[in-house]
C-alpha cells in the first residue's frame, strides 16, 4: 500500500491583487489647513504604498502629515516639512490597514491653497 500526500487547505492570508494609482486634490484651504480624505478601504483590502507625491499651491511653506483614519498623534503615519513639493518612496511599503481612511493634511497653507496627493500602491486582498 502506498500512501499519497494529501493537499492541505489554502492558507488564509493576504495576496497581491492589483496596483493602485490615484491623485486627489483638497478643497481650498481655510484657516491654514487643507485636507484630503481618501475613500475607506474595504474590510478585506489593504494597501502597501510604494510612492507618494505631494504638492500644494500655497504661497507659504507648508508641512504635510499623513494619518490613518483620524487626525491624532496616535494615528500619524508620516510627515514632511516640505509639503509644497515632495516625494516619498517606501521600499517595504507604508501600510494602510483594512477599513482605514488615508488622510493627508497640509498646515500653514495660505487661504485658498489646494493640496494634491498622488499615491502609488500595491493592493492586497484577504485570501
Amino acid at each position: 500500500m502506498v500512501v499519497l500526500p494529501t493537499a492541505l487547505p489554502a492558507a488564509a492570508g493576504w495576496a497581491f491583487s492589483d496596483y493602485v494609482s490615484l491623485t486627489q486634490q483638497s478643497q481650498p484651504a481655510t484657516g491654514g489647513t487643507a485636507t484630503i480624505e481618501l475613500p475607506q478601504l474595504d474590510h478585506d483590502e489593504q494597501w502597501l504604498i510604494d510612492r507618494l507625491v505631494v504638492t500644494c499651491t500655497s504661497t507659504t511653506s507648508t508641512a504635510l502629515r499623513l494619518y490613518d483614519s483620524a487626525v491624532t498623534l496616535a494615528r500619524l503615519l508620516d510627515t514632511t516639512a516640505t509639503g509644497n513639493l515632495n516625494t516619498a518612496d517606501y521600499p517595504a511599503g507604508l501600510l494602510v490597514r483594512p477599513s482605514s481612511v488615508l488622510i493627508a493634511q497640509w498646515t500653514n497653507a495660505s487661504t485658498g491653497a489646494v493640496g494634491s496627493l498622488t499615491v502609488q500602491a500595491r493592493k492586497l486582498v484577504r485570501g
